[in-house]
């Protein structure tokens, strides 16, 4: 049986769902947050797109084709048109349960079983897509939200000036580290990024200047246990997988 690979007892590390339970059953749908419930993870990260007529889905890609058996682009969809479409089991195969989730929905899942949304938000949100999508969302204070658009992370600072954020990047520089100051921002880091490039050494201070400046690491995606015990050790916060628990 398929399951996924726990890390070593006693680490303090918080471990993510990578679009779910994604080794186990098709990211981003129903089954897969369900499967992640089910487990010892701390959060279950996905990923929300508008719609055409001002809802919000969960889908990686901006167009349903690599996962689903029709192809349609989500933000020039309604919700009746995006409700019609399946997805495809990780075999390829027909399941009736696969569809593309309603944000509402996977938020009630993470609610019930207690664990912590992290929300990527895809695109480039406009002013009122942020209004609606902040009212849908209810008492963010459960919440994280993640972006590699910076002017996603802006708008959402300035409207919840104490929620969790996190700047999604594969970048570390004096840059980001300003950026992270101004906006009050995380660090949701490649992890890649914290090796050297013979994959041998984790550059500790990374993590060591965040935390010394009030700040949290997250990082993503790591799937091996050779990976991510050196990453532990350097005293990351968190960490988000595909296929580690």
């Amino acid at each position: 049986m398929v399951d996924t690979i726990r890390v070593p007892n006693g680490s303090t590390v918080k471990m993510i769902a990578h679009r779910g339970a994604s080794s186990l059953e098709r990211e981003n749908t129903l089954p897969a947050f369900l499967a992640a419930c089910n487990r010892s993870f701390y959060g279950i990260e996905t990923d929300v797109h508008p719609t055409s007529d001002g809802g919000f889905v969960i889908m990686h890609d901006s167009n349903t084709s690599r996962v689903a058996f029709e192809e349609a682009i989500l933000e020039e969809s309604t919700l009746e048109e995006i409700a019609k479409i399946r997805i495809r089991d990780l075999d390829g195969e027909f399941r009736q349960d696969l569809r593309v989730p309603l944000y509402s929905e996977y938020l009630k899942l993470c609610r019930k079983y207690g664990k912590r949304p992290i929300i990527e938000l895809k695109g480039e949100f406009s002013g009122e897509q942020f209004d609606r999508f902040i009212k849908e969302s209810g008492d963010c204070s459960d919440l994280t939200f993640i972006s590699f658009d910076e002017g996603n992370l802006i708008s959402l600072r300035s409207r919840l000036p104490s929620v969790s954020l996190q700047y999604l990047t594969g970048s570390w520089d004096d840059e980001v580290r300003s950026f992270l100051r101004e906006y009050r921002l995380d660090l949701d880091l490649y992890y890649g990024t914290m090796f050297s490039e013979d994959g041998k050494e984790v550059d500790r201070s990374i993590p060591e200047t965040l935390h010394r400046e009030g700040k949290l690491l997250n990082v993503w995606t790591v799937d091996t246990l050779p990976d991510a015990i050196p990453l532990i050790s350097a005293g990351v916060d968190m960490i988000t997988s595909n296929t580690l628990e």
